[in-house]
């Protein structure tokens, strides 16, 4: 919209008619199936994203949920807030699709750390050499290299011995 030769912005959730701008965040939620309805009854496959976004419409797994500042409630999806260039949204968002990021890394590191306590995943690991070819040489195993991942690696290094873990199982 013009007027006087200014440049007015409309937010694109107000142009959607979701509500007045300004938009904040309220909170999120996880929506994925299977849905318990009640008397045995279920709906939507294992990890089938179940929630709606209002903007566009399509299925999400990760609700965000957002208050317009005359009050109206909505649901969209991760896409659609990076879309609007809300700055303050888009932080928001962000910082929560990291957290939630880290923690499903911290879990599969935990599951990785229980499984390495396994004698036959260790004997995979022990008989594949050391992806390093000089410490390969000096008779190193795979084993010798994800362990000192395990201790010694951030957590993209205990991510990458996490997946060495699981592909021997």
């Amino acid at each position: 919209m013009t007027t006087n030769n200014e440049t007015v912005k409309v937010h694109v959730f107000e142009a959607a008619g979701l509500g007045k701008a300004p938009f904040r965040f309220v909170g999120m939620e996880r929506k994925v199936g299977p849905v318990n309805l009640g008397g045995g009854v279920t709906c939507g496959a294992p990890g089938q994203p179940m929630g709606t976004c209002d903007f566009c419409g399509n299925g999400i797994a990760f609700c965000y949920y957002i208050r317009s500042s005359d009050g109206r409630e909505f649901i969209v999806g991760s896409e659609c807030v990076r879309k609007t260039g809300d700055a303050g949204l888009k932080r928001k968002v962000a910082k929560l699709e990291t957290q939630r990021r880290n923690e499903a890394a911290d879990a599969r590191i935990e599951r990785a750390r229980e499984t390495l306590e396994d004698k036959g995943v260790q004997a995979k690991l022990a008989g594949k050499p050391h992806p390093n070819p000089h410490r390969a040489g000096k008779g190193d195993s795979l084993l010798d290299y994800v362990e000192w991942l395990i201790v010694h690696g951030g957590r993209t290094g205990q991510t990458k011995a996490a997946r060495y873990i699981e592909g021997a199982r």
